[in-house]
């Protein structure tokens, strides 16, 4: 609720167009219910995720004019469509909120998953994580939650994260 609400002040101010959330399938349905109850109105919404592969890719191809309000995709379709998805969130006149629900399934560093929707961050604007277990196991988990929030300045340096990970090990 409080993401949707922070999009809807945004949008309302002519900074975002739309959200595109990358999740694991079971957030699908709780995002446009909350939509709803949160909003006020069922949102247009398409699901780029599993089934016919042309069918899907075409329906990446959008403008200010076609857009939906809510974008909603697997982190493993995204590993599949990387270059689409980044092409759809650079693109001019539409601007989208990227929201990774369950982030924490992108915490292991070099990851498939992690690293598409690292390499897709910068094409948004703004950018939220949602997770409940930030650093399930060592701090080393968060690194990749820190690089897509600031992707074109990463908050935490390189031989820093050397050396957390190498304290974290001991």
């Amino acid at each position: 609720a409080v993401v949707l609400a922070v999009f809807a002040w945004l949008r309302h101010r002519g900074l975002e167009d739309a959200l595109f959330v990358v999740g694991p399938p079971s957030c699908f349905g709780p995002w446009k219910a909350e939509y709803e109850a949160t909003l006020g109105h069922v949102p247009s919404y398409d699901i780029l995720a599993g089934g016919d592969i042309e069918d899907r890719r075409a329906r990446y191809l959008v403008n200010r004019d076609t857009a939906r309000d809510l974008y909603l995709t697997t982190f493993n379709t995204l590993q599949r469509d990387e270059a689409i998805v980044r092409n759809l969130l650079e693109r001019q006149g539409v601007r989208f909120l990227l929201v990774v629900d369950e982030a924490h399934y992108i915490k292991r560093v070099d990851g498939a998953w992690a690293t598409a929707v690292l390499n897709i961050a910068r094409g948004a604007q703004r950018r939220c994580v949602l997770t409940g277990t930030p650093f399930p196991r060592r701090f080393t988990d968060g690194f990749n939650l820190f690089d897509l929030l600031w992707p074109e300045a990463p908050p935490i340096p390189s031989v820093d994260k050397t050396r957390l990970e190498v304290l974290s090990e001991q």
